[in-house]
């Protein structure tokens, strides 16, 4: 690629780039022998049957996606609508979504995999490493992360490309490693290959990384996210001094709140389940048992409420839901996270805990 500066909005030139260039794209793999299948497969190898990968980038599906759904479920991810609607006319078994990889959002432990093929240098760099903490939120414990990009250093350039304009931005391949370890993964396997395209040799680097399950120490993972605000059904229990089985008492708030959504024709079991916490001098004042409810249930009833939680900034904790950690891991982010990036907490608005099968999101509000 010839370098040239811009400074047109980057997402929209990769989106209308590939837009233009999806057929073109396709071709250009089959043209010369790329490492990519040779790398997938080395993930694909240490997989259980029927895991849930998610394909950042996914283009086409064409060759990735097609190869992983032999024996997996997948989940594809790309800015341009063409490269989606390729996808799903190559792979109608999978699950493919027009979105931006470096916005989009899923439920903490929803992945087993997350690959991203040539894709992470179409993203300004600045947003790598907040990705790669989402992307370890995504996995499960144990999960593995396997991507390419351009082995360079180019803080930001749009140059021409097959014949369009084409938005790259990355750090070198050191940084990318010290990144991804930082976001709380351990190395596995990265190797620099180059590979043909339109008759140069470009090369690439290749990281497969695993997220490690069960560890605390040097694992911490946070991201700071502007959180919307959600509609729930609730119960609030008050804290005092004379309640000695707080735990207890809260869960049965919580089956309460899903026994009235039972009661009015909702899956509970399907929507968030989320725990506000208002503190007073330090101590617990009260906890609301929330579940989300679509927009229109309006009214309470039965001692259930119904209400808006309030969104905004928050720091975002991802945690196991092991009891042994989850406490050391809430007291890390105070004691180190917090101090090393100058946050500051808002007092007025309340901590949520937003349960999920495996993990829970500790989310501290901050200005």
């Amino acid at each position: 690629m010839n370098q040239s500066s811009g400074r047109s909005d980057p997402k929209q030139v990769v989106e209308q780039g590939y837009d233009r260039v999806a057929h073109d794209y396709a071709r250009l793999e089959g043209e010369a022998a790329w490492p990519r299948l040779r790398w997938l497969r080395k993930l694909l190898d240490r997989l259980e049957p029927g895991s849930s990968v998610l394909d950042l980038g996914c283009g086409s599906g064409d060759p990735a996606d097609i190869e992983i759904a032999k024996a997996h479920n997948v989940t594809g991810v790309d800015i341009s609508q063409t490269q989606i609607d390729l996808a799903r006319q190559n792979l109608p078994a999978g699950r493919f979504l027009h979105a931006d990889a470096g916005s989009v959002q899923f439920p903490a432990a929803s992945f087993d995999a997350v690959v991203s093929f040539y894709s992470l240098e179409h993203l300004p760099r600045q947003e790598h490493e907040a990705l790669l903490r989402r992307i370890h939120d995504w996995l499960r414990p144990g999960g593995f992360l396997l991507f390419s990009m351009e082995a360079d250093d180019i803080e930001e350039i749009v140059a021409p490309w097959l014949g369009v304009p084409m938005f790259m931005s990355c750090f070198d391949p050191e940084t990318m490693k010290r990144l991804v370890v930082g976001a709380g993964f351990e190395l596995v396997e990265t190797a620099i290959e180059s590979q043909v395209e339109q008759a140069h040799d470009i090369p690439y680097l290749w990281l497969l990384a695993r997220k490690t399950p069960g560890s605390v120490r040097g694992s911490l993972s946070v991201s700071i996210r502007d959180l919307p605000p959600v509609h729930v059904a609730y119960i609030e229990y008050k804290a005092n001094a004379e309640q000695s089985d707080m735990h207890n008492e809260i869960s049965e708030c919580f089956r309460r709140v899903q026994a009235w959504l039972t009661e009015r024709g909702h899956d509970p079991m399907i929507q968030l389940t989320i725990g506000a916490i208002t503190m007073a001098d330090g101590q617990l004042s009260s906890y609301e048992c929330c579940v989300q409810v679509s927009d229109q249930e309006q009214s309470g009833s039965g001692g259930v409420g119904v209400k808006d939680l309030l969104g905004g900034r928050y720091a975002v904790v991802s945690i196991e839901k092991d009891p042994r950690i989850i406490g050391e891991s809430i007291g890390r982010f105070y004691q180190e996270y917090v101090p090393q990036h100058n946050l500051q907490v808002d007092g007025l608005r309340p901590t949520y805990e937003v349960y999920h099968e495996r993990t829970m999101e500790y989310c501290v509000p901050i200005l």
